[in-house]
């Protein structure tokens, strides 16, 4: 569990800082990301079968329950845009006015910020710039969320995603990941295998509306939550350093975090600085 978290956070790190590098250079073409990343690649499979035997892949593994914890989640969030049943309400309604619908599709993003953000990558796309321009008007835009739109633009380009269109695949498969990350936490931390598959999988549960975000959604703070719940993961396997750079990278993706790791850090290390003089 831990390496594949470790994995997972040093992808964030490398597309993110390929994505602002290649962008404020003004460098920020398909192949130049690409080459990079099939470097990249080469590198991971050279090592390794350089540092595992073949014989080892008999004792290979695979989490049969995360396994199926992935599925349900994909297909759950699939069916939102792509075969959706049941009620919606639209912005010119009444209050609790809503209609029904049966295998309704509808592949753009449902959420206002998800829209400036699909204006702002297909800018920066188009620009091969860093995502810092008004997309209305060209002039300077102050982007407080900027590594999360460099991020996003990167990852469209890079596997010929369509920023208007498939945005929201690129949700289903980052909220996906989000309760994945929920069940590894609980399993770093020796809760059984059932009840972190079921409690993650209640994640689905929140709710989602017009004016609440949720787990159907891909904003910048559904960036930070990723790197957040990698951060614990590495709080509960006890790597404070891979935690910190967890937390530094969530924080820049969505700044108003700081406040909630300026508090919980401190607890931590008073916790563990506690239980340390106790043992000893």
């Amino acid at each position: 569990m831990v390496k594949f978290v470790k994995f997972l956070l040093f992808f964030i790190i490398f597309q993110t800082l390929l994505a602002v590098f290649t962008q404020f250079f003004g460098i920020f073409y398909f192949w130049v990301i690409f080459v990079p990343n099939l470097l990249a690649v080469l590198v991971i499979v050279f090592l390794f079968f350089k540092n595992y035997k073949i014989i080892k892949f008999k004792n290979f593994r695979i989490d049969r329950v995360a396994f199926a914890v992935v599925i349900i989640s994909a297909v759950t969030l699939y069916q939102v845009h792509y075969n959706y049943t049941g009620k919606y309400s639209m912005v010119n309604d009444v209050l609790f006015q809503y209609h029904e619908v049966k295998n309704m599709q509808y592949v753009y993003p449902y959420f206002s910020d998800e829209w400036y953000a699909v204006a702002l990558v297909k800018e920066s796309i188009k620009n091969h710039s860093l995502p810092l321009n008004n997309p209305f008007d060209s002039s300077f835009f102050p982007n407080l969320e900027m590594f999360f739109h460099s991020f996003i633009a990167e990852i469209m380009m890079l596997f010929g995603f369509d920023p208007l269109t498939q945005y929201t695949a690129l949700s289903v498969f980052i909220n996906t990941l989000i309760i994945l990350l929920a069940y590894c936490f609980l399993r770093i931390n020796n809760v059984s295998k059932l009840t972190s598959a079921i409690s993650s999988l209640s994640i689905l549960y929140i709710t989602c509306g017009s004016n609440l975000p949720g787990i159907w959604n891909l904003i910048p703070i559904t960036m930070g939550i990723v790197l957040s719940l990698i951060g614990f993961c590495f709080l509960s396997a006890f790597d404070f350093k891979m935690a910190v750079l967890s937390f530094v990278f969530g924080a820049l993706f969505y700044p108003p975090l700081i406040i909630f790791y300026a508090v919980a850090l401190p607890v931590y290390l008073f916790s563990c600085s506690k239980k340390y003089v106790s043992n000893n």
